[in-house]
């Protein structure tokens, strides 16, 4: 995966021309095949910053690519309901943020591998328990030592 496009604060008329200008870039780049459009920063969307919306993952489905938002208040996500963006893009391809960290943008990444058909990431390893340095050192485990072998001379 090459990466997410991140898209912060509210996105009114005004920035729906940058906006606009970064979905056609996307567009004339021929290598996604999967655009993760990462909102969780994006309080409020307009009708013309949907509609930018709309028309990308149109265009882009159209060409046989994908098109995953992640991050989305649920309000936000009912707004986009209402518009018919979530038909546009899929419903599938929509994830609402909640208290996991990172969890939308996991589940997004998960989603995108599966339309590229990839398998799936191995889980992550548990991560190791580091001692604390502040920690007194623990004493040292006694371990008997082991018994002498028998002098074979001594046996002639």
């Amino acid at each position: 995966l090459r990466g997410t496009v991140k898209i912060g604060s509210p996105q009114f008329f005004a920035a729906a021309d940058e906006l606009q200008d970064r979905c056609n870039d996307l567009l004339l780049d021929a290598e996604p095949r999967v655009v993760i459009l990462r909102l969780r920063r994006t309080h409020m969307v307009d009708a013309t910053v949907m509609s930018v919306l709309e028309r990308f993952a149109l265009q882009f489905r159209e060409s046989g690519r994908h098109v995953i938002l992640c991050g989305l208040r649920h309000r936000m996500r009912e707004r986009m309901d209402a518009f018919g963006l979530t038909d546009a893009i899929g419903p599938t391809n929509i994830f609402e943020t909640h208290d996991h960290a990172f969890g939308s943008a996991k589940e997004a990444v998960r989603r995108a591998r599966h339309l590229l058909g990839c398998a799936e990431a191995p889980a992550a390893p548990e991560p190791v328990a580091r001692p604390d340095p502040a920690a007194p050192p623990e004493p040292a485990a006694h371990v008997p030592e082991a018994p002498a072998d028998p002098d074979p001379d001594a046996a002639r």
